[in-house]
C-alpha cells in the first residue's frame, strides 16, 4: 500500500469533502501469527449521503499508516445506514503497546443533538493492541449487536454491545466522550431520570430520552488478563430517538397485571395475550440483577435482591414492556 506521506496537506485541502457521513463504528483485530495482525475497521455511514469511501487511511500506531480497501458494503435499511468493512494485515516491529486509529478525514452526520455542529466535527475511533509474550496472543472482542439502535421519548431504553471475547479474557466497560477533529461541547444524552452504564455487563440504561434526534456515545471496552490490561476497543454508537414508541408501559395497557407492587418476595405477572421469552430486573445503575424465562400467569421470586426501586422488563416476540417495581 502507498504510504500517505503528504496526508496532512491533503486533509487541509479536502477537510469538508466528507462532512455529514459517519454514524458509528469500531476497530477490531485478530492475531494471525507472531507479530502479524488482521485489522478490521467497521464504519456505518449515512445511506442518503452520496459520498462514498472505497478506502480509508489507517494509522497502525507504530509511526506508519496505509490506505486500506473496503471489502464489503451492506445496506441496513431500518437505520438508513450503510455498513462498510475495511480489512488489512499489518506486521508490527516488536512487542509493545500500539494504538490503531482512523479519523483524520472522517466527519460525522449533521444534527447530532449532543455534539454541537456535528457535521463539521470529526469521527475518530481507536483500539489498543498490546503485544506481550509473557501474556500470550490476544484478539479483540467481537460484537454481536450493531452500534446503531432506536429509542423512544419517555420510554426506558437499554443497549448492550454484546461483546464476546474469544480468548476468554475479562471485559469491562466505560462511557467516554466521543472523539474527532473539532470536537467541543460534547455532552452525554439528557435523561428524565438516569443515563448510566454497567461497567461489568455493558448494559446502557437510558431512563428516559427527552428530545427526538440522533445521539452519539462512545464505550471503551477493555480486556484484562491476569489483572493486566491487554487490549481495548472504542466503539462509537449512534442512537436515534423517535417520538412514537414501540415500547409500552404497563400503566398504558389493560392486558397486563403485575402484583403485588411493592412486594417483599413474590411478584406475579399476568399476561392475557403475550408469551414472554425473558424477564429481567434491572437496578438504576443499569445492572441486571435477575434474569429468567417466563410464561403466562407465572411468578418470580425477588426476595434475594436488595430493597429498592427497579425496572421490570419483559421481552417477547412482538414487543418489549417495561415498568417500575419496588422491592421492600
Amino acid at each position: 500500500m502507498k504510504k500517505n506521506i503528504f496526508l496532512f496537506f491533503a486533509l487541509i485541502a479536502n477537510v469538508t469533502v466528507f462532512a455529514g457521513l459517519y454514524r458509528a463504528g469500531e476497530i477490531t483485530y485478530k492475531n494471525l501469527s507472531g507479530l502479524t495482525y488482521e485489522i478490521a475497521v467497521t464504519l456505518y455511514t449515512d445511506l442518503l449521503d452520496s459520498t462514498d469511501r472505497p478506502d480509508i487511511i489507517i494509522y497502525w500506531g507504530d509511526g506508519t499508516n496505509d490506505t486500506i480497501p473496503r471489502i464489503e458494503k451492506i445496506i441496513i435499511t431500518p437505520f438508513q445506514s450503510v455498513k462498510n468493512t475495511y480489512i488489512e494485515q499489518h506486521t508490527y516491529p516488536g512487542p509493545d503497546t500500539y494504538i490503531v486509529s482512523i479519523g483524520d478525514s472522517l466527519f460525522r452526520t449533521d444534527g447530532i443533538v449532543n455534539i454541537p455542529n456535528s457535521g463539521n466535527t470529526g469521527f475518530y475511533i481507536q483500539s489498543q493492541i498490546t503485544i506481550n509474550p509473557f501474556l500470550g496472543v490476544n484478539n479483540s472482542p467481537v460484537f454481536l449487536n450493531p452500534p446503531l439502535d432506536i429509542a423512544y421519548i419517555d420510554s426506558i431504553f437499554i443497549y448492550n454491545p454484546s461483546a464476546y471475547d474469544i480468548d476468554g479474557d475479562s471485559i469491562s466497560y466505560k462511557l467516554i466522550a466521543c472523539g474527532g477533529i473539532g470536537m467541543t461541547g460534547y455532552t452525554f444524552p439528557s435523561a428524565t431520570n438516569i443515563f448510566a452504564l454497567d461497567t461489568l455487563t455493558g448494559d446502557l440504561l437510558w431512563d428516559s430520552p427527552i428530545l427526538v434526534g440522533d445521539y452519539n456515545i462512545a464505550i471503551l471496552i477493555e480486556e484484562w488478563r491476569f489483572g493486566v490490561l491487554i487490549g481495548s476497543v472504542v466503539r462509537d454508537i449512534q442512537i436515534h430517538v423517535e417520538d412514537a414508541s414501540g415500547i409500552e408501559s404497563f400503566s398504558d395497557s389493560h392486558l397486563f397485571n403485575i402484583f403485588p407492587n411493592p412486594t417483599h418476595d413474590k411478584l406475579y405477572i399476568n399476561s392475557k395475550t403475550d408469551k414472554w421469552s425473558l424477564v429481567e430486573i434491572i437496578d438504576f445503575t443499569g445492572k441486571t440483577v435477575l434474569s429468567c424465562t417466563l410464561n403466562n400467569n407465572q411468578m418470580i421470586k425477588i426476595g434475594e435482591i436488595p430493597d429498592g426501586l427497579y425496572l421490570l422488563r419483559l421481552t417477547g416476540k412482538k414487543r418489549t414492556l417495561t415498568t417500575k417495581i419496588i422491592k421492600e
